[in-house]
């Protein structure tokens, strides 16, 4: 089955998040979120474990929909939110991500940060050996047909909008296909900020992107994001009670507001003639 590249899915789209520990429940949330609406799927291996490759294997042929895999240093898993972490190299976790594309993966995220990890959650390295080895990386991946994404979190960061257009433009000179950022809002203030930095990007990066805040404030950066440049929406089938993953719409909920509000922006110039009567 050939499969879609993730950047060549309609935008903005509905990506379901999936933190499972187990193969089965891992396909029972990705078949019921795909009915519900989802384009795409994020695939987090370290719940997972040291999975089979061939069950690996069965969770990336249950879907016709895109499936990019992210294996972070430490992450929830769902439905308890419970908090682990991973244990190796940075080498070995990026290893896995490129055995998950030759198992049937369309991509993966990595972090700002890899091979360099910040001591600080700055999430981002300038090291030149680090660099080169997540350009090594990208360069791989584009050789088994995939794409990568990178990320960068500011877990404590309110970030400008003229910020959050530098690590943008970072993230895409190292050659990335998709950026991901996300900073924290802690006031209605913030989620402006963020909303505006939104707008910068979609003029400023030639590569499709996601920014969204995290906290409270955040929920808005999440649902409006996608109306004002954001590629995606991360989605949960379920509410996981872990902070990030708390603040996901629900698939159903973000799928109710894409069939329900318009805000498409047309006859740019010409509203008048719209409405003019002829004689």
């Amino acid at each position: 089955m050939i499969k879609k590249k993730i950047t060549q899915i309609e935008r903005p789209f509905i990506c379901a998040t999936l933190f499972y520990r187990d193969k089965l429940s891992t396909m029972r949330v990705m078949k019921v979120s795909e009915l519900k609406g989802a384009k795409a799927f994020e695939l987090n291996l370290l719940p997972l474990g040291n999975i089979d490759k061939e069950d690996l294997k069965d969770i990336f042929a249950f879907t016709e929909k895109p499936v990019f895999t992210t294996l972070r240093r430490s992450g929830p898993v769902a439905p308890e939110g419970t908090i682990i972490k991973f244990h190796g190299t940075e080498e070995e976790r990026m290893k896995r991500q490129l055995e998950a594309l030759e198992l049937g993966s369309n991509g993966f995220d990595m972090e700002l940060d890899t091979f360099d990890p910040s001591p600080t959650p700055t999430q981002i390295t300038y090291n030149e050996d680090a660099i080169k080895k997540q350009e090594e990386i990208i360069d791989k991946a584009h050789e088994l047909g995939g794409e990568v994404m990178i990320s960068c979190h500011k877990f404590d960061t309110v970030l400008k909008a003229e910020e959050a257009v530098k690590i943008g433009k970072i993230i895409e000179e190292r050659g990335a296909d998709m950026a991901k950022i996300v900073c924290m809002n802690r006031s209605y203030d913030d989620t402006i900020e963020t909303l505006r930095g939104i707008v910068m990007l979609k003029r400023e990066l030639k590569i499709p992107f996601v920014y969204f805040g995290m906290g409270e404030y955040s929920k808005l950066t999440r649902v409006m994001g996608p109306m004002l440049g954001s590629m995606l929406v991360y989605c949960t089938l379920e509410k996981i009670p872990s902070s990030f993953l708390w603040h996901q719409p629900l698939i159903e909920n973000m799928n109710a507001v894409f069939s329900n509000v318009d805000w498409s922006v047309t006859m740019v110039g010409r509203e008048e003639r719209l409405w003019k009567t002829k004689p």
